[in-house]
């Protein structure tokens, strides 16, 4: 199925910090003043976010700047708004892509230094089509993006793009390829459009990835998924909430189908703790496709409840190694952990 499509994918560059000698580390501030979503910086490259209008800094094109930087070991860059700016940015144009070769109007990320991006729980991020497209891609390595909550929007039903609440896109809220990324404190909510097919996908090369204080509410496909033929790696899930993951619940690693003989999609170390997880009428909350590979998989502390299906189900071809779930519960639920004869897992599996 392959939902994330994406096309070749620039390398990102990596600068040991023991090369440096800077004697402190500087941080660089753009502050974003204006809502609009495509406006891009006049002259990227230059330290000024700036679009071709004197004074005016868009998301946009505070990213383009960034991207564009050199790398300089220990130094970094935040992204915060204007105290007078509230509401959603609303990227339209069907220039987006998912690549780091052409921007369009698509937050893409392919730094050389750490970046923060704050939205102070009070703008967001919302695409205003059904065009598959990520809200973010985030490529490079240390990122943060946190504080995207919304109050008033989270769990409204109906009413079109603005109902729509968080960070949001057609294909998926966030794509994330890169190491050492957070996202804390925000969320995906789409009941009003169908649109947003999954609310986080993680795609080859992605590590170090924690998902911390995270809202995902109405993903026409699934709320979080792994991209077939990726190899990722220490994943944290932590006091997560996802509801109504359309086809496939709530997690879904998947594989490539049936009739492989290795493990195309490997996934080593998932740990979900204090989350809690929603299915409606779909097969599985959390489903292992075949062909995919789980190890060091831990589960604690967390509930599972909805619509007699299996909280968690591996099917045949996959592999598990190194199970754990602890101090979970499951409520309404077909069973809390199956899986095919066809499976193979090794580890301790405590309930």
């Amino acid at each position: 199925m392959h939902l994330l499509k994406t096309a070749a994918r620039a390398a990102a560059v990596i600068v040991g910090v023991g090369c440096s000698t800077a004697a402190y580390a500087v941080t660089t501030t753009y502050t974003v003043n204006t809502l609009a979503a495509g406006l891009a910086d006049a002259n990227a490259g230059d330290g000024v976010c700036q679009t071709a209008t004197p004074g005016e800094c868009t998301l946009r094109a505070a990213l383009e700047e960034i991207n564009a930087a050199p790398a300089s070991p220990g130094d970094d860059f935040a992204v915060v708004f204007d105290a007078a700016l509230a509401g959603d940015i609303q990227p339209t144009a069907s220039a987006q892509r998912m690549i780091t070769t052409a921007l369009g109007s698509t937050v893409v990320n392919d730094y050389l230094r750490p970046v923060s991006i704050d939205f102070e729980n009070r703008i967001g991020v919302v695409q205003q089509n059904d065009l598959e497209h990520a809200a973010f891609f985030i490529e490079s390595d240390d990122v943060v993006i946190q504080n995207f909550q919304n109050a008033a929007k989270r769990d409204v039903v109906g009413g079109g793009f603005e109902n729509v609440a968080g960070i949001v896109g057609a294909a998926s809220a966030f794509v994330i390829g890169g190491s050492r990324v957070t996202i804390r404190n925000g969320l995906s909510s789409d009941q009003a459009t169908d649109a947003m097919e999954v609310c986080i996908g993680l795609i080859d090369g992605a590590s170090n990835v924690l998902i911390e204080d995270y809202y995902c509410r109405g993903a026409a496909i699934v709320g979080f998924y792994v991209d077939e033929r990726a190899f990722v790696s220490d994943i944290t899930l932590n006091r997560v909430e996802t509801q109504d993951g359309v086809r496939f619940g709530d997690v879904l690693l998947e594989g490539t189908g049936a009739g492989g003989t290795e493990p195309v999609t490997i996934v080593n170390g998932l740990t979900i703790t204090d989350s809690e997880f929603r299915s409606s009428s779909v097969d599985y909350t959390m489903v292992v496709e075949d062909n995919a590979s789980v190890t060091d998989l831990v589960i604690d502390n967390s509930r599972f409840l909805g619509a007699n299906v299996p909280s968690f189900f591996a099917l045949p071809g996959s592999t598990l190694g190194d199970v754990t779930v602890t101090d979970s519960t499951a409520t309404d639920t077909g069973y809390f952990f199956g899986t095919d004869v066809n499976v193979a897992h090794t580890g301790l599996i405590n309930i």
